[in-house]
């Protein structure tokens, strides 16, 4: 098990994938002082973050619906993520 705090409380990821370079995108959701957000965060082919990647190697999206979770994640030719 890994652990990467990322947001104020209970974050969660939920599905993981494997962009062509090897690089791993996991999508959860965190939840912080401004309620529950959409979660990505890369991490490098050795395991560590990608601190190249969103703000210190994680992407926060506050979603539509309060409370709403990424439960799946597609990698898109480009590098593009959905």
């Amino acid at each position: 098990s890994v652990v990467l705090p990322v947001g104020t409380g209970d974050d969660d990821g939920y599905a993981l994938g494997q962009q062509p370079d090897g690089k791993l995108v996991i999508a959860g959701s965190v939840q912080g002082t401004g309620g529950g957000q959409f979660a990505a965060v890369r991490l490098n082919t050795d395991g560590s973050v990608d601190t190249s990647f969103g703000t210190a190697g994680a992407s926060l999206v506050s979603p539509a619906v309060e409370g709403g979770v990424a439960r799946s994640l597609a990698l898109l030719p480009g590098g593009k993520m959905l």
